[in-house]
């Protein structure tokens, strides 16, 4: 998708005031941080300039519309794994501005501009797309986008047409990758049925089975009660198989390792299958991204 060349990203943060009030001003700062950090990381991670205009708001600009959209995706999956604090979780509203030309940047610059305003009107949680009413036909109209013809925003003269995106069902195209290095050093994101769940030092460990106590439950009868884990090794994440009907790593871009009883490195981005080849039909599945190793 590259109608134009330039897309912009706004996010805006929404909970900071409720901690304010519960937490001191140095944990406020700390907890701020960490959000901020995630969403730098979506940011860059997708070849994004980040511009920050509040310790709330950021813009970003990009080249490639594609790009603008899976790193709100990204930016949303992570801040919602971030743990609440004193019962109070951040989340964020996030506005994009896809399909316009480099020379209409004039219209986003400063604090007021139209991806400002879209991000004013996505709720906390959600992501809203526009798009010049020129420009239709975007491939992604068909996955997981929902019109919001309700919705009034102009750029320029021009009518902008909005959509909202189902952050937690999107499935990018195939071969787009991140930039290296989107996710942190020591990290994994699990992606599994609109939930994300983050690995790190603080967390090295997730078990995955039928079994209520797992971090992860499956369902499907083709998996064990304890099928696998995914652990912290040495600055690198392994998935360790205890299953009878094994595991099915497949890694962006290349082949399908089965994986019965033994121990697999993981790294990069890709998909795991419990009990099943992931071609299989009623394979249940996850997402993973790992960063380097610290």
């Amino acid at each position: 998708m590259n109608e134009g060349n330039l897309s912009i990203l706004c996010a805006d943060l929404s909970g900071a005031e409720r901690l304010d009030e519960r937490l001191a001003a140095s944990e406020v700062a700390h907890a701020l941080g960490r959000c901020e950090k995630r969403i730098a990381q979506a940011v860059e991670g997708f070849r994004g300039r980040l511009q920050r205009l509040s310790a709330t708001r950021i813009v970003a600009y990009f080249g490639d519309a594609e790009d603008a959209l899976q790193s709100a995706v990204e930016m949303q999956r992570r801040v919602v794994a971030l743990p609440p604090l004193s019962g109070v979780s951040l989340a964020l509203g996030v506005g994009v501005c896809v399909g316009h030309a480099a020379d209409e940047i004039r219209y986003f610059e400063g604090d007021d501009n139209v991806a400002c305003r879209l991000a004013d009107l996505a709720e906390a949680g959600r992501v809203l797309v526009s798009v010049p009413r020129r420009a239709q036909g975007f491939a992604w109209n068909a996955r997981s986008a929902l019109a919001r013809d309700e919705l009034s925003l102009s750029c320029g003269k021009r009518r902008l047409g909005v959509f909202e995106i189902d952050w937690r069902h999107f499935v990018p195209p195939r071969g787009k990758l991140p930039a290296a290095g989107a996710a942190g050093p020591g990290q994994l994101f699990v992606h599994a049925g609109g939930t994300t769940i983050e690995l790190n030092a603080a967390r090295p460990l997730l078990t995955i089975g039928r079994l209520a106590s797992c971090g992860l439950r499956l369902t499907s009868e083709r998996c064990s009660r304890v099928h696998a884990r995914i652990e912290l090794r040495g600055g690198s994440f392994v998935l360790v198989d205890q299953s009878t009907n094994g595991s099915f790593v497949q890694p962006e871009g290349g082949g399908e390792h089965a994986v019965h009883r033994r121990e697999l490195a993981l790294h990069g981005c890709g998909r795991i299958g419990f009990g099943s080849p992931l071609a299989a039909a009623g394979t249940e599945s996850i997402e993973f991204r790992t960063g380097g190793a610290p």
